[in-house]
């Protein structure tokens, strides 16, 4: 009897990255450039270091830095926008849960 394994439950953890090579902050930035909540340009403070990762001539360190850098760059800004807009309940709390939910729409 053949068994059907298309039902069954698999995890695989790719500690050292060698089968996925990126981290939730770096799919939360690019999702974020992609549906227009961060501007493009802001891909720009981590695409040298992207490449030079890639190509194994960089480090990990320096790429995720750069992506931390323009994260908290354009998410400060973010935040701002939303506090000041008219209707704001909280001009100083923001609900990050809130923000994180942008990535989805």
């Amino acid at each position: 009897m053949k068994k059907n394994y298309a039902n069954r439950k698999v995890a695989i953890f790719d500690i050292d990255g060698t089968i996925f090579r990126s981290s939730l902050l770096i799919e939360l930035v690019e999702s974020f450039i992609a549906k227009g909540i961060f501007p493009k340009k802001s891909r720009a403070m981590y695409e040298r270091e992207f490449k030079r990762w890639l190509n194994r001539e960089g480090t990990y360190e320096d790429y995720i830095e750069g992506v931390i850098v323009a994260f908290m760059k354009h998410i400060k800004a973010l935040i701002t926008k939303i506090s000041s807009a008219p209707g704001s309940r909280s001009s100083r709390r923001i609900n990050i849960k809130f923000i994180a939910s942008l990535a989805t729409w």
